[in-house]
């Protein structure tokens, strides 16, 4: 198992949102990682993701727009064919949670897939 978290304090120093908190800049971020491995051969992981609600006034008016605070999970799945060779897979934002700045029409990445082959030599 893996986590962390990160505190930001951020402030505009000048113009008309002097004192208040940078652009898109979440207060609060944590991830947690679980990785099980059932298998010799196989490794998978479990992943949430957390980001606390942002402000976003850059070309506008209001401190009020923004994006909510959100939480993401991801799974994967790695598996080792040989010492060289090994197949990898993942859903990232496995339950397809929509984060939107409505006045902006901005869209954070839904749901999302990963296949992957890798070989070393």
């Amino acid at each position: 198992m893996a986590a962390n978290y990160t505190y930001t304090d951020s402030e505009q120093k000048s113009g008309n949102f002097k004192g208040q908190p940078l652009n898109k800049m979440p207060t609060h971020m944590a991830n947690a990682t679980l990785t099980w491995q059932p298998l010799s051969e196989l490794d998978t992981w479990t992943r949430i993701n957390f980001r606390s609600k942002t402000k976003n006034y850059q070309y506008r008016s209001s401190m009020r727009d923004g994006a909510p605070s959100y939480t993401f999970v991801d799974l994967g799945v790695t598996y080792n064919l040989n010492k060289n060779l090994r197949l990898s897979g993942g859903v990232y934002n496995v339950f397809d949670k929509r984060v939107t700045e409505e006045t902006h029409d901005a869209v954070l990445d839904g749901r999302r897939y990963h296949i992957g082959i890798n070989y070393d030599f």
